[in-house]
């Protein structure tokens, strides 16, 4: 006799069970239609293989997938291309852009503060800086900004909650501002991406963190020069989801209808079988002598709904039946 689809128990396991606890493993839905939802421990990372079993109160089967946990940072993380920045008398600064690669940070952006390090230069109206993040979103940083020479070696820092911005004339000097930029209004040359630009640097929240982050740096007039002698830094914080989950299939379990034997007929030594099932199955007839030791007889697919069956048994000893799906 088949057991009905909604008294089989299901039940599963974890190799890892510090990553994924078995009461993290949790089955959903009903009758044939069921799901497994598999929640790793908090702040673990690595790998476990999860297990689902499915039992009659005679016979199981199993299934496994392996799951990946990897945990990602979430938080502030400052990193640094300490490579100087030259910037000449006219045009793009070398190199161009100056990058910074991002990794291994989780959520999305919620913060980003950017400091270019070691200014010195002749006139500092002439310096325009483009930050251009991994997802395209453009912030001029500053443009035509001051009159004169810069302090030598001034560190300035870009952030929106600054309490002022750059100063129109004068000299430029180490502190925190907000993004700043004066008119006229100014382009960068390829490979930089062409404007408008923005002058918040919200345009990064909630986009993705990880990737390449490259500040573009221009001189527009002729006469003066100088550097970043010390490159720059950019300081970025994410919220949100801190671990993403890898899984091989299946993640979804479905249990299929069994194949149920509905009608048998013995004529003249052969003995035939009728199973019904779901369609487009293939179903194998099983024999035994005892119940324990199993052999195939046939296998066919299931294309209308029932499927018929034949054996000619050569002894006359007791034979049981069953009729089990079996993989196309």
């Amino acid at each position: 006799m088949d057991t009905p689809v909604g008294s089989l128990t299901l039940s599963a396991g974890s190799s890892d069970p510090t990553l994924v606890p078995t009461n993290n493993i949790v089955f959903g839905g009903s009758g044939s239609n069921r799901t497994v939802t598999v929640t790793p421990a908090v702040g673990q990372s690595g790998t476990a293989t999860i297990s689902v079993t499915v039992d009659d109160g005679q016979l199981s089967a199993s299934t496994n997938f392996v799951l990946t946990v990897s945990a990602s940072f979430v938080g502030t993380r400052s990193i640094t291309n300490s490579a100087a920045i030259t910037i000449p008398s006219q045009g793009a600064g070398t190199p161009y852009p100056s990058t910074i690669s991002v990794s291994g940070m989780g959520g999305n952006v919620s913060n980003v503060t950017v400091t270019l390090r070691g200014l010195t230069h002749s006139w500092g109206d002439d310096i325009d800086v483009l930050l251009v993040g991994p997802g395209g979103q453009k912030v001029t940083l500053m443009s035509d900004a001051g009159t004169g020479p810069t302090a030598s070696g001034a560190n300035l820092t870009f952030s929106d909650g600054a309490a002022g911005m750059l100063p129109q004339t004068g000299s430029l000097v180490s502190g925190t501002y907000r993004p700043t930029d004066y008119a006229p209004t100014d382009t960068y040359p390829s490979p930089a991406p062409t404007g408008p630009y923005g002058t918040n640097l919200t345009a990064f929240n909630g986009t993705a963190p990880n990737g390449t982050w490259s500040v573009y740096v221009v001189d527009d007039g002729a006469g003066d020069q100088g550097s970043f002698a010390g490159g720059w830094s950019v300081s970025i914080t994410t919220a949100g989801a801190a671990a993403s989950l890898v899984a091989g299939p299946p993640a979804l379990v479905w249990i299929e209808n069994p194949p149920k034997i509905t009608s048998i007929t013995f004529d003249h030594g052969t003995i035939q079988l009728i199973v019904n099932g779901e369609v487009g199955l293939r179903y194998a007839l099983e024999a035994s002598r005892d119940l324990v030791n199993w052999t195939k007889l046939a296998v066919q697919d299931n294309t209308t709904g029932s499927v018929v069956f034949s054996d000619r048994p050569t002894t006359n000893a007791i034979r049981f039946y069953r009729a089990v799906s079996t993989a196309k």
